[in-house]
C-alpha cells in the first residue's frame, strides 16, 4: 500500500514538472494555423478587430479538413474581467473555456493570446500594478486550462506588447511566464518581442531560461503591399491601392503617377525596393539564424495580406512567404480566419478557395 502511494506522489510530481521542451505533438501542429482574431475580441477598441465572424462548430471542422493542425485565438482582456475590477472571474472565463473544449474536440490545438488595447500595454510596460494584476490574471486563466492536455494547447502572453524598450518588456514577460508556469508546469509558453513583434524586435529578444518555449514574430513586410487600403494604423496605407507583388518597376511607376501627391514617393520607394521572392526570403532567413544562435524554435504567429491587394499579388505573396517559412523550418499561422485579412472566399462563403489553399501549401 505504501508503495502504492509513493508511486501515486511520483506520478504527480512528474506531471507538474516543467517540461524541457516543447511537446513534439504541438509542434507538428504549429507547423500550419490560422487565426480566429474576431472571436475574442472587442472591434471597439480598434478597427482591426471585428465581430460577426465568429466560428461555428463547422467552421472549426471545416479548418481541420482543410489541413490546419491548430488555430490562435486572441482574447480581450477585459472580456474576462469580474464586473470592472480588472481581475479574470470564474464565470466570465467559462464561456472561453468551453470555446477551448470545442476547438481541441474539432481536433485543433490552440494558441491562446492575451490581447490588450494600446494604452493598457503601455500601462503593463511601466506600471507594477499593472504587471502585477496580469501575472495574477494569468495565474487564473492557466489554472483553470491546466487540466486541457500540454500537447493541444500553448499560452502566448501578449499579442503585439507595443513598448519600444526591449529590456523592460523582457522582465515583464518573465513575470508573466513565470505566473504561468507556477499553474501550468507543462504547459508551452509563446514569447514574443516588444513593439510590434516583427523581426526586428525578436532579434533584440533574450530568451527566457526555460526551454518549454516557442519564441514569436510576426510578418507583414513590406507593410505598403499587405496593408495596402487599411484604415488604420499609418494613415497612409488608406490612400495606396493596386500595389501589385511583386514590384514590377514599370506596372508600379504608372500607379505612383496615377495616385494621390502624397502616396506617389512611397508607391514609388515600393518599386525602388523591388520586393519579391528573394526579399522576403531573406528576411525570413533573419528569424531562422536568430534561432539558431539561441538553440530556441520560432513560430511566425502573423502573416498575411489585406483582401484590398491584387488578388494575383496577394496569392503570390502568401505562396513566397510560406515558402520561405517551409524552407527555414518555422511554422506559421495564417492571419485571419475572417474579417480584412480573411482566406475564406468571403464574409458569407467560409470555404477555402482552391488558389488559397494551393498558396498555403495545405492538403486536406
Amino acid at each position: 500500500m505504501a508503495a502504492a502511494a509513493g508511486l501515486t506522489l511520483l506520478g504527480l510530481a512528474a506531471c507538474n514538472r516543467p517540461a524541457s521542451a516543447p511537446d513534439a505533438h504541438l509542434m507538428a501542429a504549429l507547423q500550419q494555423g490560422v487565426n480566429l482574431g474576431d472571436w475574442w475580441t472587442d472591434s471597439a477598441a480598434s478597427k482591426v478587430l471585428r465581430p460577426a465572424h465568429h466560428p461555428t462548430p463547422d467552421d472549426l471542422r471545416r479548418i481541420r479538413r482543410a489541413g490546419f493542425g491548430h488555430v490562435r485565438v486572441p482574447v480581450a482582456g477585459h472580456r474576462l474581467w469580474r464586473g470592472d475590477s480588472g481581475r479574470f472571474g470564474a464565470t466570465e472565463m467559462a464561456p472561453l473555456l468551453d470555446d477551448v473544449d470545442a476547438i481541441l474536440d474539432a481536433d485543433l490545438a490552440v494558441i491562446l493570446a492575451l490581447q490588450l488595447d494600446d494604452d493598457a500595454k503601455r500601462d503593463l510596460a511601466r506600471d507594477r500594478a499593472a504587471q502585477r494584476r496580469a501575472a495574477a490574471n494569468w495565474a487564473t486563466l492557466a489554472g483553470a486550462l491546466a487540466d486541457r492536455p500540454a500537447d493541444r494547447l500553448a499560452f502566448e502572453l501578449l499579442n503585439e506588447p507595443v513598448t519600444e524598450d526591449a529590456g523592460r518588456w523582457m522582465r515583464v514577460q518573465e513575470q508573466l511566464a513565470a505566473a504561468v508556469r507556477k499553474a501550468a508546469p507543462r504547459h508551452t509558453l509563446v514569447l514574443a518581442g516588444a513593439h510590434y513583434s516583427d523581426i526586428d524586435d525578436l532579434e533584440r529578444l533574450q530568451p527566457l531560461d526555460d526551454g518549454n518555449v516557442v519564441y514569436a514574430f510576426h510578418f507583414y513586410t513590406p507593410h505598403n503591399f499587405t496593408h495596402q487600403g487599411a484604415d488604420w494604423g499609418w494613415p497612409m496605407w488608406e490612400l495606396l491601392a493596386g500595389l501589385p507583388y511583386p514590384a514590377d518597376t514599370d506596372a508600379v511607376a504608372a500607379i505612383a503617377r496615377a495616385a494621390p501627391a502624397p502616396a506617389r514617393p512611397h508607391i514609388e520607394q515600393y518599386g525602388r525596393e523591388a520586393w519579391g521572392p528573394s526579399g522576403l526570403a531573406a528576411e525570413i532567413a533573419r528569424a531562422r539564424r536568430w534561432a539558431d544562435q539561441h538553440q530556441v524554435p520560432v513560430h511566425c504567429t502573423e502573416f498575411g495580406v489585406i483582401r484590398g491587394a491584387p488578388r494575383d499579388s496577394r496569392q503570390r505573396w502568401l505562396a513566397d512567404t510560406r515558402g520561405a517559412f517551409a524552407a527555414n523550418g518555422i511554422g506559421w499561422t495564417v492571419w485571419d480566419y475572417a474579417g480584412r485579412f480573411a482566406v475564406v472566399a468571403s464574409d458569407t462563403d467560409r470555404t477555402l478557395p482552391a488558389s488559397t489553399r494551393e498558396a498555403l501549401g495545405l492538403t486536406p
